[in-house]
Parts: C-alpha cells; sequence; structure tokens
C-alpha cells in the first residue's frame, strides 16, 4: 500500500479494557488512516478500534482495503471524465448554444463527503431536512475529475445544463421519481431545439427514461441509491 495515500497510523492506550479486550492479546489498539490523496476531497478518515478487530492481520486489512476503494474510486472518476471528453472532441457542434451536455449536481459535479463524515458515513438515518441545513451552509467541494471537464466543455463549446432533484422544486414535482423528473427536464430542453449529446451522473436515474442523450456517463456511488 502506498504511503503517499496513507498519511497516519497511532497506537492509543487510553482505550478502557473490556470483556472482548480481555480475550485479546491486542490491547489498546487503535489505527487511523488518512487515505485522502492530494486534491481529493472525498476521500473519508479511516478509524479501526479493537472492538472492529480480531487480530492485527484484520486491522491491516481493513486499512488496505479502505486505501484500496479510494483508488478505485479516484481512478473511475478519472476513467469518466477521460472518456467523456473524448467523445465530446469528436462532435461538430454549432456556435448557436444548442448543443447540450447535461451534468447532475450532487456527487456528480459536487462532493457531499463532508455531509456524510458529519453523520459517520451511513451509520445515521438520513433526514432531509439536516442535508437542506447543510447546504445551505456553504458551497460543497468540487470533484476534481468532474470540474476539469466542466471546463474543458465549456471551452469547447457546449451549453451546460444542471438538472438536479434536489434544489427548487415545484409543488407538483415533488413526488415524482427521479427518472421521470429528469427525463421530463431533458424533453423541456428539446422541445426548445437543445440538442442533448452527452449526460453525466452518480445515478442510473440521473441517465435513464426518455428523452436521453446521445451518450451517457455513469460516476460511482457507494453512498446512496435513486430510483
Amino acid at each position: 500500500m502506498s504511503m503517499k495515500r496513507v498519511a497516519n497510523f497511532c497506537i492509543d492506550n487510553t482505550v478502557k479494557d473490556t470483556a472482548l479486550i480481555a480475550n485479546s492479546s491486542i490491547r489498546g489498539f487503535v489505527m487511523v488512516s488518512n487515505v485522502e490523496s492530494e486534491g481529493k476531497i472525498s476521500a473519508p478518515m479511516v478509524q479501526v478500534r479493537l472492538q472492529h478487530v480480531t487480530c492485527m492481520e484484520d486491522a491491516a486489512l481493513f486499512i488496505t482495503l479502505s486505501a484500496a476503494i479510494d483508488l478505485i474510486i479516484d481512478a473511475y472518476l478519472e476513467a469518466v471524465s477521460y472518456n467523456s471528453l473524448q467523445y465530446a472532441k469528436s462532435l461538430e457542434i454549432a456556435a448557436i448554444g444548442k448543443d447540450v451536455w447535461v451534468f447532475d449536481i450532487d456527487e456528480t459535479l459536487l462532493s457531499m463527503a463532508p455531509f456524510f463524515a458529519a453523520k459517520g458515513w451511513g451509520s445515521e438515518p438520513y433526514e432531509k431536512a439536516t442535508w437542506i441545513e447543510w447546504q445551505e451552509e456553504g458551497p460543497q467541494p468540487a470533484l476534481p475529475a468532474s470540474l476539469n471537464l466542466y471546463k474543458e466543455l465549456q471551452q469547447l463549446g457546449f451549453n451546460l445544463i444542471l438538472i438536479t432533484g434536489h434544489l427548487n422544486l415545484a409543488p407538483s414535482e415533488v413526488d415524482t421519481p427521479a427518472t421521470i423528473y429528469k427525463s421530463q427536464k431533458r424533453k423541456e430542453l428539446e422541445d426548445e431545439g437543445y440538442k442533448i449529446w452527452g449526460s453525466s451522473g452518480d445515478q442510473w436515474s440521473d441517465l435513464m427514461g426518455f428523452s436521453q442523450a446521445k451518450r451517457s456517463f455513469k460516476l460511482p456511488n457507494l453512498m446512496y441509491y435513486i430510483a
């Protein structure tokens, strides 16, 4: 495992003995691994306490797996961005603003990692009101690969459209399934004469349905699924 990806290890001897500790040869073991790479926002801090492991090998495997997942997600995001850009460069678009690329926002352009970190990475129930409050506190961090793609598409002359199901919904749209809602928004664009060449999203509901883009690009999301 690359030490560039794993920054901090420590042993905490302040953990009080429990029945589990009494049956273990390891005393007061805590490992903290920062698997955040340079410039990356979404990687979690991994913490392993004695209660989570039965031996040192279990802890090492847990840390290694966490770092490996981080590497895989990084590579996946970069690959999606690269393939999207290569496709975009192959197109001939007009200079009248009718050639569109559609983006979702959450976990496509912006990272929700700080919100999930504050909520124990899924260990606490999701509450929409809490989510809205967090959004209103300030801007979310951008996902670097998606931000680079966004800027490149701007340079190529695409009209970039953001479609999200979280903000500014009309009362009649609140209970509409995401696939239907986003399809309807794409249909409105088509009816106005726009051509949707590409679409990027972390959920299949961002991409499927009717009035689909000529090509769709799926980003990974390990935290939640929206039908």
